[in-house]
């Protein structure tokens, strides 16, 4: 994925990358209707999910074909 955000994250040491999921063909990832209309997956699409550690916050990308679709950041309340 590219994004300069990220990117400059990297450089100072506080994301790291937690998870990736590709959605499949066939769209074996089940949300429902509501979620969905802030999570517009198509098949094809990734989802990179990154921990912003000093921010205690979560970053969750959506990358479809070479372009980040959406992002969204999640803060995390310990």
């Amino acid at each position: 994925m590219q994004d300069t955000t990220t990117n400059n994250y990297y450089a100072h040491d506080v994301l790291y990358v937690l998870d990736t999921v590709t959605i499949d063909s066939q769209y074996r990832f089940t949300i429902t209707k509501k979620i969905r209309n802030f999570f517009p997956v198509q098949p094809g699409d990734i989802f990179a999910l990154f921990e912003h550690t000093k921010a205690n916050t979560l970053i969750m990308k959506l990358q479809r074909e070479n372009l980040i679709a959406g992002a969204w950041e999640i803060r995390v309340i310990p």
